[in-house]
C-alpha cells in the first residue's frame, strides 16, 4: 500500500520542478535586455597609419610621445646597450647637475620641428663621459659665455655609435646661438657627434647612428622633422649660410643620410623657409604655411655662437 504512494509523490516533485523552471524562463523573457551600443567602441589600431596635413607633411597616429619620454623610447628602441641614459656620465655627483637657481634660464622646448646636428670642436677627445662632462662645464661656467642652466645638447653620439642622453628633451637648448634666449634653439633639438671633424672623416659607425637618432626621434614625435647643420643656420656669429663656422665639419654626411631616412619613411617636407637675396635672412612664406607658426623659423637669433 506504501508503494503506489512514494511513487505518487516521485512524480509530484518532479512535475513540480519542472513547472518552476519554465515559470522562471518566461520570467526572465520578459526582463528587457540591455540595448546594443549604436557605435561601439572600437579599439586603436597598431598599424601605423598614415595622413599628410594641410603642409604636405607626413603624420602618424598614435605617436610614442603620447605614450613615454624620448628617453624611455630610445631605450626602448636602442637597448641599454647603445642608449646611455644622463646617470652614465654625470653620476651621482651634484657637480653635473641641472642648474635652477640663480638668473639661468630654464624655459620649455615648445613643438619639436628641427634637428640640428653639431661635432664637438675644440674638447679634447678621450672616454666619451670625461668629454661630456667637459663641455656641460663649459656652458654652464659661471665665467663663460653662456651661463647655460645645463649642457647645451639634448644628445650626444660617440665614436662606437653610442647615443648619451645630455640636457632633458622636453627643454630648451643652447647649441644655436650663444645665449639661452636664442630663438634658434625654440623648437630644435641638438645632437652632439663627439669629435673634431674639420678635417678628420667621422666614423661609419656614428654617422649611421645620428641619421638612426634622427629617424627615431622623428618616429617618436609622429611627423617629419626637418634635420640641418648648424652652419645652416643663419644669423651664427653673424655670417651669411656660404661662409664662417664649419661646424658640424664633415659630419654634414650624416645629415645627408638621416634626410634621406627620414624622407623614405615619411615622403619629402616642402621647405618652409626661402632666402632673401639681400640680406641673407631665411624667412617663411607665409605664417599659414608655417607648420609651426608660433615658432620663429631660422630667424637671426644672435652675433655669436656656441
Amino acid at each position: 500500500m506504501h508503494r503506489p504512494r512514494r511513487l505518487f509523490l516521485l512524480r509530484a516533485s518532479f512535475l513540480g520542478g519542472i513547472r518552476s523552471a519554465a515559470f522562471a524562463v518566461f520570467v526572465m523573457t520578459l526582463i528587457p535586455s540591455a540595448p546594443a551600443a549604436a557605435h561601439p567602441v572600437k579599439r586603436a589600431s597598431k598599424l601605423k597609419e598614415r595622413v599628410r596635413d594641410s603642409n604636405g607633411t607626413v603624420m602618424r597616429f598614435s605617436a610614442p610621445r603620447e605614450r613615454m619620454s624620448l628617453a624611455q623610447f630610445l631605450t626602448s628602441r636602442l637597448g641599454e646597450g647603445r642608449f646611455q641614459p644622463r646617470r652614465a656620465w654625470a653620476g651621482a655627483s651634484s657637480r653635473y647637475r641641472p642648474i635652477r637657481s640663480g638668473r639661468r634660464v630654464w624655459k620649455s622646448l615648445g613643438p619639436v620641428q628641427f634637428l640640428t646636428i653639431h661635432h664637438a670642436e675644440g674638447v679634447p677627445s678621450e672616454h666619451p663621459a670625461h668629454m661630456i662632462r667637459n663641455i656641460f662645464t663649459g656652458h654652464t661656467s659661471a665665467q663663460g659665455r653662456l651661463r647655460a642652466a645645463d649642457v647645451g645638447y639634448h644628445f650626444f653620439v660617440d665614436r662606437e655609435g653610442a647615443v648619451w642622453e645630455g640636457r632633458e628633451a622636453t627643454y630648451l637648448g643652447t647649441h644655436v646661438g650663444s645665449t639661452p634666449t636664442g630663438l634658434n634653439n625654440r623648437g630644435n633639438l641638438g645632437i652632439c657627434g663627439l669629435g673634431t671633424f674639420h678635417r678628420q672623416r667621422p666614423p661609419r659607425a656614428m654617422r649611421e647612428s645620428i641619421a638612426e637618432l634622427c629617424a627615431l626621434i622623428t618616429e617618436y614625435q609622429g611627423r617629419s622633422l626637418i634635420v640641418r647643420g648648424h652652419r645652416e643656420w643663419d644669423g651664427v656669429n653673424g655670417f651669411h649660410p656660404l661662409g664662417g663656422v664649419d661646424c658640424p665639419g664633415k659630419l654634414d654626411a650624416a645629415v645627408r643620410e638621416a634626410e634621406r631616412r627620414i624622407a623614405s619613411e615619411y615622403g619629402p617636407r616642402r621647405p618652409d623657409v626661402r632666402v632673401t637675396q639681400a640680406s641673407g635672412r631665411h624667412v617663411p612664406h607665409s605664417q599659414e604655411q608655417a607648420p609651426h607658426p608660433e615658432l620663429p623659423v631660422r630667424l637671426v637669433s644672435d652675433s655669436s655662437s656656441f
